[in-house]
């Protein structure tokens, strides 16, 4: 159990691609396209998790294996 709360807590304070990209945005074109950078990712995680919580591909897989009558 020691070594999985381990893995967690190392997955938890690393950064991802998100973070990385953003940095390299950054630093090459400044903050005002990183700023426009940053909120494009922020507005495609909304978009993304509200698909998610909705059950969209649920909702599209039920109706594509409907049969109809």
């Amino acid at each position: 159990m020691l070594t999985f709360a381990i893995v967690c807590f190392l997955m938890f304070v690393s950064p991802g691609p998100g973070a990385l990209s953003l940095a390299g945005v950054g630093a090459a074109f400044g903050w005002r396209q990183g700023f426009l950078y940053m909120a494009g990712l922020f507005v495609g995680h909304v978009l993304i998790s509200l698909a998610v919580i909705t059950g969209l591909s649920a909702i599209i897989l039920a109706e594509l294996t409907r049969t109809h009558y």
